[in-house]
């Protein structure tokens, strides 16, 4: 990120996870509290706060803090960061020392998400992850030149079937379909598995390993020279992590990187969109990947002139509130709250997003009484991929 500073040196005797994440060059500045969307709702939480606290606290003390569950890891607060403190990355070491405390924090939805990668990491467990492909045209198990990662949205449309989400079955659908108009049939893993981002920033590092390892073999099995996911978290995730820890060399781009590109080589036509839209920025793909231009280039494709913008946006951005499927609680309902006030101010009645969790976050505060919090119910959300298809030729 910005104002690059070199950690500190290792003969000084210093924590590794201290030096590699410049939390020692923090100035107590305050600029990261003050752009942070958890202080906002929550009181008491200060990432500069936190990282004076947990430099003098004892391994037993930090199992106990729960304010470092708090923190979305969503990178916003690195912008502003004159130092280059790398608060993100901290906390997610700081998680890992929590639980080999004994520390933990709640888990949403009974914590399936988490079991199902546990088990997934566990020997060969045999899944059906592909039913979704139906008429679509992909190469399973075969060599491919351009490789299409699931990640667990196959599993979010059982799990939330209730809120009615662009789940496997439409989004996935849809991304081979506008691959397929570009005369590109993308190869699919049959044994693919998590990508393991929720347990590596949850602190479960062990079970990310495993995770990794097994995406890594199916991955080069394939012989695939690029990698496509619909998830910003499976993208980072495999871009950066996979590389620095499991030695993968390829390339990894977001669907909205990838549509950008085809459509920038005319290798798929449009038809024109109207109405008003706005554009959720996901951390991992704005603040993470550093990436805001590419989905905003999609949306102008298909509606010229019809992207308002939210009043923080791009690298100004908000989380939708919930991270790692991780304490969703009243002040997370806050941030979501409001985001979506955000969005009525513009004017738009849809909200377009490119993660699934920001679709399935919104759709839920959407499902409950809105008019009392000022959020407009009629607001629509819809997934990037799902826009660009049913505005294809």
């Amino acid at each position: 990120m910005k104002g690059e500073k070199a950690p500190v040196e290792a003969d000084t005797g210093v924590d590794p996870l201290v030096m590699r994440t410049n939390v020692l060059y923090c100035l107590d500045c305050g600029k990261c509290t003050g752009t942070c969307p958890v202080t906002a709702v929550k009181p008491g939480f200060s990432p500069r706060r936190l990282v004076e606290m947990t430099l003098m606290a004892k391994p037993e003390e930090i199992a106990t803090n729960n304010y470092i569950w708090d923190c979305l890891t969503c990178g916003k607060c690195s912008n502003y960061c004159p130092t280059d403190v790398r608060f993100s990355d901290y906390i997610k070491g700081l998680r890992a020392r929590a639980l080999e405390q004994g520390g933990f924090s709640v888990m949403n939805h009974g914590g399936i998400t988490y079991s199902i990668a546990r088990a997934m990491a566990k020997g060969d467990l045999k899944q059906k992850r592909l039913e979704w492909v139906g008429g679509a045209k992909v190469t399973v198990a075969e060599k491919g030149d351009v490789l299409l990662f699931t990640g667990c949205m196959v599993y979010f449309d059982l799990i939330f079937e209730p809120l009615h989400i662009d789940g496997a079955m439409t989004v996935l659908g849809n991304a081979v379909s506008i691959m397929n108009r570009a005369g590109i049939v993308p190869a699919v893993m049959a044994d693919e598995v998590c990508c393991g981002h929720d347990e590596l920033w949850s602190g479960e590092e062990g079970t990310f390993a495993k995770l990794m390892e097994k995406n890594i073999q199916a991955i080069k099995r394939t012989g695939a020279k690029k990698i496509v996911t619909v998830c910003p978290e499976c993208a980072s995730t495999i871009k950066k992590y996979y590389k620095e820890m499991g030695g993968l060399e390829i390339e990894v781009v977001h669907i909205s990187q990838f549509i950008d590109d085809l459509l920038k080589g005319g290798k798929i036509k449009l038809r024109l969109a109207k109405g008003k839209v706005t554009f959720q920025d996901p951390c991992r793909l704005a603040q993470h990947m550093e990436e805001v231009d590419a989905p905003r280039n999609v949306i102008a494709a298909v509606n010229p002139g019809g992207l308002v913008e939210m009043r923080d946006s791009k690298e100004l951005a908000s989380c939708c509130g919930t991270a790692l499927w991780r304490n969703c609680d009243s002040f997370s309902e806050g941030m979501r709250g409001d985001r979506l006030r955000q969005a009525k101010e513009t004017g738009a009645d849809l909200v377009i997003t490119a993660c699934p969790k920001c679709q399935i976050h919104f759709s839920c505060t959407l499902s409950g009484k809105c008019e009392e919090k000022g959020i407009d119910p009629n607001l629509k959300v819809k997934d990037l991929v799902t826009y660009v298809a049913e505005n294809m030729e």
